[in-house]
C-alpha cells in the first residue's frame, strides 16, 4: 500500500467515511492531546546491566551508551556470568568466612576498580550487586552473615568513603545478592535465605543509613508473599525490593508482575522502591527477535506499558554479550562487538529522544496490550516540541489515523517529522514537510507489524530536537546526568561547551514546566564543566522531594533536558 494522502486533503473524512468497513477496521485510531499534562515520564529506558565497559570484550561502550540513552548500570555478571567476574564478593575477598575482614591485604579491587571509575567519572549512576555470579557455585546457607555482611560493608567503604586506597563516588544503591530463589544461587531454604537477608540487612543500614540498600533480585514470584511478610514480622523495610522476569511473548508482562509486586509489598507496608533488575524477551536459546523489528516493536510495547506501572527502575540484560554465544547471543546482548545497535535496541533510544526532548507526559489512546500496540506521548518544557511513539507489534492493522489536539504553540508553521524503525530502517527519518494549523495536527500513515514510528512536531524556531541528523545540536556540546540521580541534599551537573556559543543557560524546573531556579546564565569558556545545585529554590528555599528536569540552552542552537529525583 502506498502512502495515505488523506490528512493533506480538505475532505480527509468524507474520503475515511467512503472506505470499506473492513478496511476502516485495519485503520488505527490514535489520539494525543497536549492539553492533558500526566507529569513526567518514568526513566525506565536507560538502566543495563553491563557498562559502559565491557571486561569481556576489552572494550568501551560508552559510544553505544550514548547513542542508546543509556545512563545506570548494574555491577552484575560482568563477565558474562562466568567466574571469576569483577566485583563479586568471591573475586574481591574469596571466602568470606576465612580471615581477618578489617585488613585491606585480604580484597583484591584490581579488576573492578577501572570498571567502577569509568561509571563513576563518566557521570553515569551505578546499581551494585553485591554478591555472585552464575560462574560461581552456591552460596552454603551455612556461610555466616555477619562476616559476609562486614565484607560487604568494607566494599562500600572501598568506593565511598576511600577505604584501602580507593574512591568517594557515593554510590547509593546496593544490592543484596542475586535470585536467591535460584538453587544455582543459594543452596538453603528460603527462611534460611530471609534469616540470612535480615543479618546483612540491618549490618549495613547500621553502617551507611543514608544509602539505599535492598534486595534480592528474584528469578520468580514465589518468595515474594513469604519474603514481604517476614520483612513486615521483622520490622524490615528495605529501601528498595528487587526481581526479574523475562518474557518474550507478552510485552505486557512487566507491567503485570510490578503490579503484583507492589501490591504485596503495600500489603506488608514495604515502602520502598520497586526495582526491576534484569528483564528481557529470553532466557535462553536461539532468538532472531533480538537482531530484528519484532524485538524493537516488542520492547517499544513493554516500556510504554510499564509507564503506568509501579516500577521505579528498570535494568535490561545486558549490554554486551555472553562467552561462546551465537551472533544472537541467546537473546541478551544489545549491541554488537562493533558497538552498532542491534535493532530492538533503537527502541530504547527513540525512548531517549521521547524522555529527553519532550519529557512531560501527556495523554495518548491506542494501546491494545492482546496485539502489543502501544503509543505514548510528550510535550517540550519551552512548548515547542511535541512527540508520539506508536509501536505496532503484532496488530493486523495496516495504518493508523492520529490525531494530536491543542498544539501548544502560538504560530500557524510546525515541521512535522517521521521517523521508523523496521527491518531495513533504524530510526531514521522517512518524512519530512512543512504544516500550518494552530491547534491540531492529523496524518493517516501506513504500518505494518512489526514496525516502529515517531512522529515529531516542532516549530521553526524549535532547537529542543536532540538527533544529531537533524544537524540542530552543535557538535561539541554535550548535557550528563546529574551524579548522584537520586540525590540528597546536593547533586553535580556536568556539561560541555564549545567555541561560540554566546550566552548558556542551565536551568531546574518542576514537573509543571515551572523554572526553579536558574544555576548558569552567562558566557562559558569552551570545554567541561559542573555545576552543583542543593535542591533550593531562587529563593534558596528547599524544594520539596520529587521529579525534577534541568535544561541546557545556548545561543549557539543547542537544547537538552534531563531528568532527576530529589529525595527527603
Amino acid at each position: 500500500m502506498g502512502k495515505w494522502n488523506l490528512s493533506r486533503r480538505s475532505g480527509w473524512l468524507i474520503v475515511l467515511i467512503g472506505l470499506s468497513a473492513n478496511v476502516q477496521a485495519q485503520i488505527e485510531s490514535i489520539t494525543a492531546d497536549c492539553g492533558s499534562l500526566l507529569g513526567p515520564f518514568l526513566g525506565l529506558h536507560d538502566g543495563v546491566n553491563v557498562g559502559p565497559y565491557s571486561y569481556q570484550w576489552d572494550t568501551d561502550l560508552s559510544p553505544a551508551c550514548d547513542e542508546a540513552g543509556l545512563t545506570r548500570f548494574r555491577i552484575h555478571d560482568i563477565n558474562g556470568g562466568e567466574a571469576p567476574s569483577p566485583g563479586d564478593i568471591p573475586q574481591i575477598y574469596g571466602d568470606t568466612d576465612v580471615g581477618d575482614v578489617t585488613d585491606p591485604a585480604n580484597y583484591d579491587f584490581s579488576l573492578i576498580d577501572p570498571l567502577i571509575a569509568e561509571v563513576a567519572n563518566g557521570g553515569f549512576n551505578v546499581f551494585y550487586r553485591l554478591g555472585r555470579s552464575y560462574g560461581y557455585s552456591a552460596l552454603d546457607p551455612d556461610t555466616d552473615p555477619t562476616r559476609w555482611a562486614d565484607v560487604a560493608a568494607h566494599i562500600i567503604m572501598h568506593f565511598n568513603e576511600g577505604w584501602d586506597n580507593g574512591y568517594y563516588f557515593d554510590i547509593q544503591y546496593w544490592e543484596i545478592f542475586n535470585e536467591p530463589d535460584l538453587a544455582h544461587f543459594w543452596s538453603g531454604t528460603p527462611d534460611q535465605w530471609f534469616a540470612f537477608f535480615r543479618t546483612v540487612f540491618v549490618t549495613l543500614k547500621d553502617y551507611f543509613p543514608g544509602l539505599k540498600i535492598g534486595g534480592c533480585s528474584f528469578a520468580g514470584i514465589d518468595w515474594r508473599i513469604a519474603f514481604c511478610e517476614y520483612c513486615a514480622a521483622n520490622n524490615l523495610d528495605p529501601d528498595f525490593v528487587s526481581w526479574h522476569i523475562y518474557n518474550s511473548t507478552n510485552p505486557n508482562a512487566w507491567y503485570g508482575n510490578g503490579t503484583i509486586w507492589q501490591s504485596t509489598m503495600d500489603e506488608n507496608g514495604l515502602t520502598g522502591e520497586n526495582i526491576l533488575s534484569e528483564w528481557g524477551m529470553f532466557g535462553g536459546g536461539l532468538h532472531p527477535e533480538n537482531t530484528n523489528a519484532s524485538g524493537a516493536a516488542f520492547y517499544v510495547a513493554a516500556l510504554t506499558y510499564m509507564q503506568d506501572s509501579a516500577i521505579d527502575q528498570t535494568y535490561r540484560y545486558r549490554l554486551d554479550g555472553i562467552p561462546g554465544a551465537v551472533p544472537d547471543d541467546e537473546g541478551f546482548s544489545m549491541i554488537n562487538p562493533d558497538l552498532s545497535l542491534k535493532i530492538p535496541a533503537y527502541s530504547h533510544k527513540a525512548f531517549q529522544w521521547l524522555c529527553e526532548n519532550t519529557p512531560v507526559r501527556i495523554s495518548a489512546t491506542g494501546n491494545d496490550t492482546t496485539t502489543g500496540y502501544a503509543v505514548i506521548a510528550g510535550r517540550s518544557l519551552d512548548d515547542q516540541v511535541v512527540q508520539v511513539i506508536i509501536g505496532d507489534h503484532g496488530s493486523i492493522g495496516i495504518a493508523y489515523h492520529i490525531t494530536i489536539d491543542n498544539l501548544p504553540w502560538n504560530t500557524t508553521s510546525y515541521t512535522y517529522e517521521r521517523y521508523v524503525i523496521n527491518d531495513f530502517i533504524r530510526l531514521e527519518l522517512a518524512e519530512s514537510e512543512e504544516r500550518s494549523g494552530s491547534s491540531t495536527f492529523q496524518t493517516i500513515e501506513d504500518i505494518t507489524a512489526p514496525e516502529v514510528h515517531l512522529i515529531r512536531l516542532h516549530t521553526n524556531d524549535s532547537t529542543s530536537v536532540k538527533d544529531e541528523t537533524i544537524g540542530i545540536a552543535p557538535v561539541g556540546v554535550r548535557l550528563n546526568q546529574n551524579h548522584p540521580n537520586p540525590f540528597r541534599p546536593m547533586t553535580a551537573i556536568p556539561f560541555t561547551t564549545e567555541e561560540c556559543m554566546g550566552n548558556t543557560k542551565l536551568v531546574i524546573y518542576n514537573i509543571s514546566g515551572q523554572i526553579v531556579k536558574i544555576l548558569v546564565d552567562s558566557a562559558l569558556p569552551a570545554g567541561e564543566h559542573s555545576v552543583s545545585w542543593d535542591g533550593t529554590d531562587e529563593n534558596n528555599q528547599p524544594v520539596g522531594s520529587g521529579v525534577c528536569f534541568y535544561q541546557l540552552q545556548t545561543d549557539g542552537g543547542f537544547s537538552e533536558s534531563k531528568r532527576m529525583l530529589l529525595l527527603k
